[in-house]
């Protein structure tokens, strides 16, 4: 079903990926090594983005898990593991996660949108899709939080299609759509819409464009959406718009915008 993008080829190539440890791995996201002057710079410099999820009841409970998965990988929490923790907690804010649901994570950095799923929904089991390293990598580091997990079901991408037979009440993909072919990108649009439940609401945080290596444009708008989707949120990602450097420390605009759509699709009959 999947194919691998020019862009992914390219990061894959990089000498981090050579190494067996779960440790940085170019363009699979931050991985900060703790110690006390990082982890309090990060904490200073985070407080603008805790801002934005007072709003959300399950806010505090998800940073105390993102916190406690940071802290078993040795890593400093950073911007990364902040954004993930205002994703769940904003999908949380408009559709009810609780109970024995399923759901998938399409691309994940070291497993922090799947550990905190698995931290903070107990009855819930969660599967996660990526390239087959980056997939590899996404299991150890949760292993490491979990030795004997059994809510994990890890599945390569290039078997995503095999989604379509799970009761997935959900989905998620932050910031990885953007580097798919619009085929790929429509691949798990349909695979979604003809999961094996009544209805299945889908996540989606993603530049509004994005420039590949050979030159293509890949635009959010035109993502497989359907018209008889049941958009629940659709606007500018508030704590996707901009980075911060720890040092010297600063605030910089990101270089696109980036949006975030919650939809209940439609199904395929």
């Amino acid at each position: 079903m999947t194919t691998m993008s020019e862009a992914w080829r390219q990061r894959l190539a990089h000498p981090s990926w050579r190494a067996p440890e779960i440790g940085p791995k170019h363009g699979l996201g931050s991985w900060v090594p703790w110690n006390r002057r990082r982890a309090l710079l990060h904490f200073i410099l985070q407080t603008p983005f805790r801002r934005m999820g007072r709003r959300f009841q399950a806010f505090a409970q998800t940073l105390r898990a993102g916190r406690r998965l940071a802290a078993v990988h040795g890593r400093v929490f950073d911007l990364d593991d902040l954004r993930q923790v205002l994703t769940v907690a904003c999908v949380r804010h408009y559709v009810d996660m609780s109970g024995p649901r399923t759901f998938a994570v399409i691309g994940d950095g070291y497993g922090r949108l799947a550990g905190l799923l698995l931290a903070t929904l107990p009855d819930c089991r969660v599967v996660l899709v990526n390239l087959e390293l980056p997939l590899s990598v996404d299991v150890k580091a949760l292993r490491r939080v979990w030795p004997t997990l059994d809510r994990l079901i890890a599945v390569p991408a290039s078997e995503a299609a095999s989604l379509r037979a799970m009761p997935l009440s959900g989905a998620f993909n932050v910031s990885s759509m953007q580097e798919m072919t619009l085929a790929t990108i429509a691949d798990y649009f349909t695979t979604l819409r003809g999961a094996a439940a009544a209805t299945t609401w889908f996540y989606c945080s993603n530049a509004d464009a994005k420039r590949q290596p050979d030159g293509t444009v890949v635009r959010f708008d035109e993502y497989s959406w359907d018209d008889r989707d049941e958009i629940l949120l659709n606007a500018r990602c508030p704590w996707a718009q901009s980075n911060y450097e720890a040092w010297p420390p600063h605030y910089f605009a990101r270089e696109t915008n980036i949006r975030h759509r919650l939809a209940r699709l439609h199904k395929l009959s």
